[in-house]
């Protein structure tokens, strides 16, 4: 099967392969001009856990944070995760034809990682070599330049305790969602960022993938006149407490595309058949 890369250096794909080229050529040069500095920012990983059980492996520290690390050890991937992971491990994560040689970055590693229950460090920092299991989150955030808080599927009721070290010495921090699980946890997290004037960061990744980007490009074009309605939805079945955490993707993309004031939010569930037992 022929995949992107090779398809852009193809005939059909030389348009492509020209925007391809202007893209790489500023990445180079961005790339250039950060090893300049000589700057290698150091990353300190956080994992939440959920209602205070521990996330043995937190999908969203292993899966998204792995860019910012430049070594990844795939033994340890394929002794602990699942069949699907470590496929994506081998097969795409780390694959240069995929990622245009842009991952892992240039400028950054994953220095430390904190986890109430110390064997998930452990075992974490195992797969990424050269990272310390981090004794406090106090001493951590004193030996490192941003903070990556990551929660694949609680609710939030740790998080400020977990981040609230590293916005009070004005870190950049990446907080999972849902923030802060209410309304006003939220709002301590974002009200401590503001004092400590520290950049917070918190989003869903579907609002930075292509597809959401080229739906925002043709709404400014104007190629198909005004943009009437938006309908986002996700697939699958669904139970109340997932829908809390994941209805924030297609929240996202309402908001991303239609821009921003939303005054209010209603989510609505269509009923799952039963699954036989």
């Amino acid at each position: 099967m022929t995949n992107r890369r090779e398809w852009l250096t193809s005939a059909a794909g030389l348009a492509g392969a020209g925007l391809l080229t202007a893209a790489s050529a500023r990445a180079q040069a961005d790339a250039k001009e950060q090893a300049a500095t000589n700057k290698i920012f150091r990353i300190g990983v956080i994992s939440a856990s959920i209602e205070g059980k521990p996330q043995r492996t937190n999908g969203h520290t292993w899966h998204f944070c792995h860019p910012f690390h430049p070594q990844v050890n795939q033994d340890v991937i394929k002794k602990t995760l699942d069949v699907g992971s470590v496929r994506i491990f081998e097969q795409f994560f780390r694959n240069p034809q995929l990622n245009f040689d842009l991952m892992p970055f240039q400028n950054t590693k994953l220095t430390h990682v904190y986890d109430a229950d110390r064997p998930c460090a452990e075992l974490y920092a195992s797969a990424f070599p050269g990272v310390q299991v981090a004794d406090s989150l106090e001493k951590m955030v004193q030996e490192v330049d941003a903070v990556w808080l990551g929660d694949a599927s609680g609710t939030g009721s740790d998080h400020f305790d977990l981040i609230a070290p590293a916005l009070e010495k004005g870190l950049p921090c990446f907080v999972d969602k849902p923030i802060g699980k209410t309304v006003a946890g939220t709002r301590k997290i974002l009200e401590l960022a503001k004092k400590h004037n520290a950049k917070l960061m918190s989003s869903s990744l579907f609002r930075h993938q292509w597809g959401t980007a080229e739906a925002i490009r043709l709404k400014n074009s104007k190629e198909f006149g005004d943009l009437q309605f938006t309908q986002a939805c996700q697939a699958g079945g669904w139970t109340l407490p997932s829908w809390f955490i994941y209805g924030q993707h297609p929240v996202w993309m309402v908001e991303t595309i239609c821009g921003p004031g939303v005054e209010g939010v209603s989510m609505y569930a269509a009923k799952t058949p039963a699954t036989p037992s």
